[in-house]
């Protein structure tokens, strides 16, 4: 009986309903995001990317602007900064990949991404998981290298919070298709030069794991009856 009321206890704090819940009105929000970055290419291919996960993680930051024009549906507005990275030298030399570790290729790449996107989810719970997918614009450039340009496909999951009226705190997974195989500077034609050597196929990827705050720029109130 015990265990029965303690899983009741834990539903209603997880999905019990929001005490700042209110009836839906179109609202404008403005959020700050800071957060970690990840990476799948050439010098990380996706098939061994937990051995560097950790080593490779460097920060990301953004904006956002976004506009609740249904129940579910928000539209959003994102400028992002975010820094990749990673080295073979991350590998064990006495591995299966220890042809990509005496590779000894490395690289930084600095990125600014502009995106739209829609996203769906529910905003009635204290906990309020939501999904979102779009289109962006990239500008990176390697460091010690050239500026470059490629389109990206944001699409991920993230759950809200609210804190009180007017700010709302989110945790977000933001994960980017690319079509570009340059992110690291590497292509797989110049990486498949190194026998034996594990690459990853195709255009490089990368993620963000961001906290967000979240401010609502509008609250419409209903006027005091006197």
């Amino acid at each position: 009986m015990k265990y029965l009321l303690a899983l009741l206890l834990i539903s209603n704090l997880m999905f019990g309903k929001n005490p700042f819940y209110k009836p839906f009105v179109k609202t404008t929000y403005m959020a700050y995001s800071l957060g970690s970055t990840g990476y799948f290419g050439d010098i990380a291919p996706f098939r061994n990317y937990t051995t560097t996960a950790l080593k490779s993680a460097r920060v990301s930051a953004g904006l956002e602007v976004s506009h609740s024009f249904k129940k579910h549906l928000t539209h959003r507005f994102n400028l992002n900064y975010v820094m990749l990275n990673s080295s073979d030298k991350y590998y064990d030399s006495c591995s299966s990949f220890a042809s990509n570790f005496y590779r000894g290729k490395s690289f930084t790449t600095d990125l600014i991404e502009l995106s739209t996107s829609y996203e769906y989810g529910v905003y009635n719970h204290k906990f309020n998981p939501y999904l979102f997918g779009g289109v962006g614009i990239i500008a990176n450039k390697v460091r010690g290298g050239d500026m470059r340009s490629a389109i990206s496909v944001p699409f991920g999951i993230g759950v809200k919070t609210a804190i009180n009226k007017k700010i709302t705190l989110a945790l977000e997974l933001d994960y980017r298709y690319t079509n570009t195989d340059l992110l690291d500077g590497l292509s797989d034609t110049n990486t498949k030069e190194f026998s034996n050597t594990s690459i990853q196929n195709g255009p490089d990827l990368f993620y963000t794991l961001n906290f967000k705050l979240i401010y609502k720029i509008n609250i419409l109130d209903c006027p005091k009856i006197l």
